[in-house]
This record gives structure tokens, sequence and C-alpha cells, in this order.
């Protein structure tokens, strides 16, 4: 028979043990890098059984009623909702009773936009592929920020700092620079990592790489070197604000020093979302790459942007 590994041990040696440093204690960071395998080898099984190629229709009225009843589970006050179709429905209305019960009604009009945003994006994709349609750049980043579901993870960072930020703060010039450089740069990581996957084995548009190659006019390489150098500009210009704007807008605001530092916690938590994108592909957790050699666009990521070799 054939059985999956799910587990896995190694006894440590007894010298490791007896010579390790107080500050450094051998078992626990053994343990966290166990844990760290389990997790992302989970990852990979998610990933490998619910985003296979060739499983998407071009069904566009079922998308749209698909995506029309989304909304009724996701109450803004404690209205019931009907009882669910499909595996999508039920999930949705037990996240969404467990992640958006503690918020305000405020707060739940804002969570459920970000997360209607984002699957209504999906729908504009499905057309653009039953139309055989590539965006122009200008549409396609706005887009993209939606379909990536950058707002729906800005909504999720907020949550965790809690009250005490006036939500006037987050809608400053400042701070929608902030927003949008980080979601770009991710978005932007995503597509030059999965553009072999995507293209070539899908039959996807929606990759800015390939974007680029239609409306220049160009081929991979020159694209893929154009995203690069897009993604090294939206990193200078996350760091300038966060440098040189955001300490004005918070001056503005007279915010206290409890304030500022959930501000700060909501940046820290930006960075650390973009930081995990790229090690989470770097890792080979990206859906179907184990098996696919880092193409030319990866290699000219990681020499460019200077985030490592992949691995």
């Amino acid at each position: 028979y054939i059985c999956k590994q799910y587990a896995f041990g190694q006894k440590l040696p007894e010298e490791y043990t007896a010579e390790s440093y107080p500050a450094l204690p051998v078992e626990e960071a053994a343990t966290n890098v166990a844990n760290e395998r389990a997790l992302i080898s989970m990852e990979r099984r998610f990933a490998a059984s619910f985003w296979k190629t060739g499983v998407w229709t071009r069904d566009m009225a079922g998308a749209k009623v698909f995506n029309a009843r989304l909304s009724l589970f996701m109450p803004i006050d404690d209205t019931p909702v009907p009882p669910p179709l499909n595996p999508v429905e039920r999930g949705l209305a037990d996240l969404w009773a467990r992640t958006a019960g503690p918020l305000s009604q405020d707060g739940r009009r804002v969570f459920r936009k970000a997360i209607e945003d984002m699957t209504e994006s999906w729908v504009w994709e499905l057309a653009n592929l039953i139309q055989h349609r590539i965006p122009y750049p200008v549409d396609y980043i706005e887009m993209r920020r939606k379909t990536f579901g950058s707002d729906l993870t800005k909504s999720l960072a907020r949550l965790t700092i809690g009250e005490g930020v006036p939500p006037a703060v987050f809608q400053t010039r400042a701070m929608s620079g902030i927003d949008n450089s980080a979601a770009d740069y991710a978005c932007m990581t995503n597509d030059v990592f999965s553009y072999q996957k995507e293209i070539e084995f899908e039959g996807e548009f929606h990759n800015c790489v390939l974007v680029l190659e239609r409306f220049l006019e160009c081929d991979r390489t020159k694209a893929a070197t154009v995203v690069t150098d897009l993604m090294a500009a939206r990193m200078r210009q996350f760091e300038h604000i966060l440098a040189t704007e955001l300490p004005g807008v918070l001056d503005e605001f007279s915010l206290d020093k409890a304030a500022r530092a959930k501000v700060g916690r909501y940046i820290t938590g930006l960075q650390n979302w973009v930081s995990g994108i790229i090690v989470w592909h770097k890792t080979g957790a990206n859906p179907n790459t184990g098996s696919i050699a880092p193409t030319s666009c990866e290699f000219l990521l990681f020499g460019r942007l200077n985030v490592g070799a992949p691995m």
C-alpha cells in the first residue's frame, strides 16, 4: 500500500543538548523547525487540492448568482443566514460569525465590503477569460489589489490593533500610499513566481508580466525586468512615505502614544505580510511549483531585488 507521511521526528544527539547555551535552547529550536516544516507541508497539500489547474468553468451567469448569494452569509446585524447550498457558503457563514462577531456594525460593513470587492473582482477576471481579453496595465493593477485580497488583508490587520485609531487616519493620502505600495509589491511578487504555472499550464491572462508583454510588445524577460523595477519603486515609495509623510499625519490627528503604537503595529503587520509572501513562495508552497524549475522571471526577481536564491 501507499502511505503519505504526515509526521516526522529526529532525535537530537546528546552532545547537542549537553553543550547548548541557556539562551539558545536546542529542544525549543528543533521543535520550532519541525512546526514550520509541518505548516509548509500543510500549505502544500491545501494548495494541491484546491488550486488545481483546469477546474474553473466559463459559466458567467452561474458565477454572478453564486457571488450574489455570498453577501447573505455576512449579515451586518443579527439577521439569520439562509441554509447554505454549497461548502463555500457553509464555510463563509462559519468564518463570518467567528471573525466579524466581535466587531461593531461599522467594522462589519468595512470588512464585508472588502470581501465583496474581492469576490466581485473574480467575476471580472472570469469575464476577461471568456472574452480572451488581457487588461491594460492601469486596470490590471487596480483590480489586482482586489483579486489578490489586499483589502481583506488590510481589514484583518486593522482588526488586530483594536479601537483607538480614528478611521480617518487610514483614509489619508499617506496611509493609502503605504497600503497600495505594500499591496502592489505583494501582488507582483505572486505574479512573477506564478508566471509559468498560470500562463503555460492554466492559460491564465491575469498576470502582470503577461500584461506588460502585450502592452509593451516585448518578450517575457523584458516584461519581467519592468515588473521588478516597479516592485523596487513601490518598496522605495513605501519606505519614503513611512519616513517623511506618516509622522506628519500622526501629528495632524494629535494621536497619543498608545494610538501611535497601534499604527506602528499595523505597519509592521503589512511588512510581515509582504515578507511572508516572499518566504511562502521561496519555500515552494506555491501550488504546482514543486515539480517545475524556477523560471527566468523568478531568477530575475531574486537577482534584481536581492531577496535570496530560489529554494
